[in-house]
């Protein structure tokens, strides 16, 4: 009987130290948390607007290619020629979205008409009356002809 209740005391006092270990793990881990949101509200105040390059504080600010200026004149976000150095994530983000659904309206509108396209196209063929079917047997034939014209050439030999 005093066995049991030895066990019993030990596992209550595993399940303590886990708990309170756990505990210890939320504590710790929102504290780091808080921390690190006094850390960069800090940093944000520290930042300061620069009006040359247009940055705002407390955005991380991403440098434009050649390709990032084409997107984001292409979607209106700024006139041709002005697009500055510099520019917020968020803006090229939202841009390059812009510029991605653009992409896909386009290549779906040129889907369409080549569907249409090659339906129109069919149509006429179908109306002259050729056919995948006439071709083949066509074909066919040549090859047939062929044949026998070069069967007839080697037994005259």
């Amino acid at each position: 009987m005093t066995s049991h209740c030895l066990t019993t005391n030990m596992l209550s006092k595993k399940l303590i130290q886990y708990f309170v270990s756990v505990g210890n793990r939320r504590f710790i881990s929102q504290s780091v948390k808080n921390f690190e949101s006094k850390a960069t509200d800090s940093a944000t105040k520290a930042n300061v607007q620069t009006g040359a390059s247009g940055t705002m504080p407390g955005r991380s600010m991403y440098k434009t290619t050649g390709f990032d200026r084409w997107i984001l004149t292409w979607v209106k976000r700024y006139p041709k020629g002005q697009v500055p150095e510099l520019i917020s994530e968020d803006a090229i983000y939202q841009a390059k979205s812009k510029a991605r659904v653009k992409a896909a309206n386009y290549m779906m509108a040129a889907t369409v008409l080549m569907c249409l396209g090659t339906v129109f196209y069919a149509k006429g063929l179908v109306k002259k009356g050729d056919s995948i079917q006439k071709r083949r047997e066509d074909w066919h034939e040549n090859i047939k002809e062929e044949a026998r014209i070069e069967r007839e050439n080697t037994a005259s030999k």
